[in-house]
């Protein structure tokens, strides 16, 4: 015997181009006895949703998952119809006989009239049942048709909005790919104007993101804002606490942009910056324990920050040391102490436009046989302090006052430039470009001609003169400069 059942999708999808919506449920029979309409493949339900809806069960992917279903055993329907009325005919002959026999008052097994008013109503009621079975049929065939002018209008909904979002999605694809062909142009562009000495390579690149994207998104008081706080970072600059609140209001400033909403304090991005700093447990070698020789290939670079013109006339003072001062810190001083080793190159760096005007071999001094000189505050010789106090930080409340014996090999008094923006006061070069640039520019390498006359000169009137140790230098440049 066949079953019925409604089956009604779950939920809304969209597969391959096709739309299912969970009113366009479908009834069907299928041709056996079965409890799931499912499990002959779905044949029924396949070529139902393609008769009313048009739509491709097997193109969508769709399994029993995408559907519920519920039995519907129809026992009037139009295909037993003619068996329901054939059986009504009969019982009406039937009961005719009996009403006859009754009349005529012939001795039969019908005389009783509660047989006939029995027969009477099961003709009724199977009358009754019939008429509504056949009138729910046309109600239910009434509200198919509804519901697939739903499905249809619901459908040529979802195709209207699937074909706004594609739109949308065109539109901010042709978006993008305006911005990279604007990008491409303005790079090109102001390659045209560009100078090599008038930044270093890290602001170049910062200057090319700059124009190439954010540009772009900016309005006029963001660009004015983020050009103010660029301005505050440079080389020159050693106030750390102006150098980080200028990067923090970029970031709010830029934040902003993604959403007003929100405003973060700058203080606030400057502490989250900080907290990212991590206390590193290094075992410290002892101080003493120095390699007598060093092969180049071992060598480190350092940037040195020059703190003041006192270092220059301690130079003029043929005294060749380094100076640096701590305030209750002491990282710059554990550098000095177990990282710089003999035969390092120190580049040192003077503000003001200068960039680099020396090159330095570490050395280690005689009479300290080691490469440094560090006077504490509590703990230091007085006949030291003219030496290795050049500018009187310990009276002046600093806790370290520390110092690196070195010797000049390359000098250049105007200024080589700098390849990239280091603000610490010692740091090594772990970037090959940067101490490249400073061999090549040190050695007369792409050097401006207007800076080419301070090459091995202390100041202008070359007085005094500076002993210059070039074949360490020209060793160097040989090694790494290929």
């Amino acid at each position: 015997m066949a079953k019925v059942f409604k089956v009604t999708p779950k939920r809304e999808k969209r597969t391959n181009g096709t739309i299912l919506t969970p009113e366009m449920s479908v009834t069907v029979t299928t041709a056996q006895h079965v409890d799931d309409p499912f499990s002959n493949g779905a044949k029924e339900i396949k070529e139902a949703y393609m008769r009313l809806y048009g739509f491709d069960y097997k193109k969508a992917c769709c399994s029993e998952d995408d559907f519920e279903y519920d039995k519907w055993n129809k026992v009037f329907n139009k295909e037993t119809s003619p068996y329901w009325l054939g059986a009504i005919i009969i019982l009406s002959i039937v009961s005719m006989i009996v009403l006859y026999f009754s009349e005529a008052q012939i001795p039969t097994v019908f005389t009783s009239s509660g047989i006939i008013a029995i027969v009477s109503a099961i003709i009724g009621v199977i009358l009754t049942v019939f008429v509504t079975s056949i009138l729910l049929d046309r109600q239910s065939e009434t509200q198919k048709e509804l519901l697939k002018e739903q499905a249809k209008t619901q459908k040529e909904l979802l195709e209207a909005k699937s074909e706004e979002e594609t739109l949308k999605d065109k539109g901010i694809k042709i978006y993008e790919q305006k911005i990279r062909v604007y990008s491409q142009f303005i790079k090109q562009l102001w390659g045209l104007v560009d100078k090599e000495d008038e930044i270093t390579e890290e602001l170049k690149k910062l200057r090319t993101i700059c124009f190439q994207k954010l540009v772009f998104y900016l309005n006029s008081e963001q660009v004015k804002n983020i050009s103010t706080q660029i301005e505050k970072i440079t080389p020159e600059n050693d106030d750390d606490k102006a150098i980080n609140k200028a990067i923090g209001e970029i970031t709010r400033v830029l934040q902003i942009n993604l959403d007003p909403k929100i405003d973060v304090n700058t203080d606030l991005l400057e502490t989250l910056y900080r907290s990212f700093k991590i206390d590193v447990d290094v075992k410290k070698p002892n101080d003493q324990q120095f390699p007598n020789d060093q092969q180049f290939k071992d060598i480190t670079f350092w940037h040195f920050n020059m703190l003041g013109e006192k270092q220059i006339e301690e130079f003029k003072n043929n005294n060749w040391i380094l100076n640096l001062n701590e305030y209750d810190q002491d990282w710059r001083t554990w550098k000095i102490r177990h990282q710089v080793k003999p035969n390092d190159v120190v580049f040192l760096f003077r503000r003001g436009g200068y960039g680099y005007i020396g090159a330095f071999k570490v050395v280690i001094d005689e009479e300290e046989g080691k490469c440094f000189k560090v006077l504490e505050r509590d703990n230091y010789k007085q006949n030291d302090i003219k030496r290795f106090d050049i500018y009187d930080s310990l009276a002046d409340g600093s806790t370290l006052s520390s110092n690196i014996f070195v010797k000049p090999i390359a000098y250049n008094y105007k200024g080589v430039g700098y390849y990239s923006v280091r603000r610490s006061t010692i740091e090594k070069m772990n970037k090959e470009e940067s101490y490249l640039y400073l061999l090549a520019r040190f050695g007369g390498i792409n050097l401006p001609e207007e800076k080419k006359d301070g090459m091995g000169k202390l100041n202008e009137n070359d007085d005094p003169k500076i002993i210059i140790d070039s074949d360490y230098f020209n060793t160097i440049k040989a090694s790494y400069l290929k």
